[in-house]
């Protein structure tokens, strides 16, 4: 016998949780052991008999109704830009946590199938019988894994809903401005980088167990740039290694990062300065404060004002330009010298006005003729 394997399958009906494990035992030529397991608790019944379940059942409903109508809406976007519309860095992270979230739909009624499937095994065994569940357990992995990947996808788009001020916007502006610095700078890093471990991989290689595979070696570079690694333990190892780690930390730590902070902050050197003379495309926290403050104060909302209807009155002159009220007041001075001082008034003088009104009478006879006549 070399390998003895125990795997059984477990419920806990107090908590609502299954459990698969598995422990293995190998058993080598000289008599040895070697002992590993695996514990796998998840969760995965909703029985819906408490509050909070209920509220993931609603919360997934919210969830699918949600994709659905992203999912018409990015179509409809297609539709009206075609091949623009893949330019964006917005447009294809949308697209992507739309895939993610039907594959995570998929899984979830998956996990539901195979669930059903170890449940019905129980139920014809009356429990008698192994039922595995090590598939249910695997989607409901990936399924936790993706959950996770849509939840840091959704997160990162708070960044664009955050672009109407323009000092929410600096980073994506700064990072865009030296995407073409930077991503040079990345590769010449990366081959640096890697020359150094695949140099400590073959010194180290039989010496240090973190050493002993390029993936761990690579790892163990990087927690050197950190600060992070067993200097003595490298030291006694190989005689070379003082000299071997001065060499990495001057290039890597010090000239290589350093560069990287120069294109970065140049960068946002230019971008702060552009912003200055840059107004926000949209004042939604000034919007919210002033309405709080209304709100507060009970003042009266502009919106909500009944006000005059002037638009008839502009249409059909009637709220006409000044310029035409002198033109009114000599039509009607010319309209009273004809009638009332038989065309002796001269509207352009005021001494000759002075004297027709004097010598007609106006304060007197004239005045009562024309009170009768309007009468």
């Amino acid at each position: 016998t070399r390998v003895v394997i125990l795997e059984f399958s477990i419920y806990n009906a107090n908590v609502n949780l299954f459990a698969t494990c598995s422990i293995n035992i190998e058993i080598f030529e000289g008599g040895g052991l070697l002992v590993s397991w695996r514990f796998e608790p998840v969760k995965l019944l909703n029985l819906g008999s408490s509050a909070t379940d209920k509220i993931v059942v609603l919360c997934q409903i919210t969830f699918v109704i949600a994709i659905v109508f992203f999912t018409l809406r990015e179509l409809w976007e297609i539709k009206k830009k075609k091949c623009d519309y893949f330019s964006s860095y917005w447009n294809i992270a949308q697209l992507s946590l739309l895939l993610t979230s039907y594959l995570t739909i998929g899984l979830y009624f998956y996990k539901a199938y195979l669930t059903e499937q170890a449940i019905r095994v129980f139920n014809v065994t009356n429990g008698n019988a192994y039922v595995r569940m090590d598939s249910a357990v695997l989607v409901d992995q990936a399924y936790v894994y993706l959950m996770g990947l849509i939840m840091f996808i959704s997160i990162l788009k708070l960044i664009q809903l955050l672009q109407f001020n323009k000092r929410m916007d600096v980073l994506a502006l700064t990072i865009t401005r030296c995407w073409d610095e930077l991503s040079y700078f990345f590769i010449a890093f990366g081959v640096i980088f890697f020359a150094f471990c695949c140099l400590f991989y073959f010194m180290f290689l039989t010496q240090l167990l973190d050493f002993s595979r390029i993936i761990g070696a690579i790892q163990t570079c990087f927690s050197m740039m950190l600060g992070k690694f067993e200097f003595q333990a490298m030291k006694e190892a190989n005689m070379l290694s003082p000299i071997l780690f001065f060499v990495f930390s001057v290039i890597n730590s010090m000239i290589l990062i350093n560069i990287m902070l120069t294109i970065i902050l140049q960068a946002f050197s230019e971008i702060k300065v552009e912003l200055m003379t840059k107004s926000n495309k949209y004042d939604v926290l000034d919007f919210m404060w002033a309405s709080t403050v209304k709100l507060c104060t009970q003042q009266p909302n502009a919106v909500n004002q009944i006000m005059p209807d002037t638009s008839e009155k502009k249409a059909n002159g009637v709220d006409g330009d000044h310029e035409e009220l002198p033109e009114k007041v000599d039509e009607l001075m010319k309209y009273i010298s004809v009638t009332y001082f038989e065309g002796r008034l001269d509207p352009r003088s005021s001494s000759a006005m002075k004297r027709a009104m004097g010598k007609s009478g106006y304060f007197g006879y004239n005045r009562k003729a024309i009170l009768s006549s309007e009468t």
